[in-house]
């Protein structure tokens, strides 16, 4: 069996608040959910407490500095197509 997972995304300046985490964890309580892991993922920044009402409720948050770094450590990944859209371009080096 494949791994369920319902993702709340979210773009914020500054912190993200309680309220998206709130959001994972309203729906996984439905039943059609119920087999769903959650993730939260944001552009801002999360709080302590935050994190731990997400942690709290086994749900795994991603803020925007984490975010990046999963970019940067998979540049190698990402498609022509996909770096433009995201505004990444390679310079070369001359060593």
């Amino acid at each position: 069996m494949s791994k369920k997972i319902l993702v709340q995304v979210k773009h914020h300046d500054g912190e993200s608040g309680s309220y998206g985490i709130q959001q994972v964890i309203d729906v996984l309580k439905q039943k059609e959910y119920e087999e769903y892991e959650g993730y939260f993922i944001t552009s801002g920044f999360i709080s302590d407490e935050t994190r731990k009402i997400a942690s709290e409720n086994n749900i795994d948050v991603m803020d925007g500095e984490e975010l990046v770094q999963l970019i940067i450590d998979n540049l190698d990944k990402l498609s022509k197509g996909t770096k433009r859209l995201l505004g990444i371009c390679s310079i070369p080096t001359i060593i």
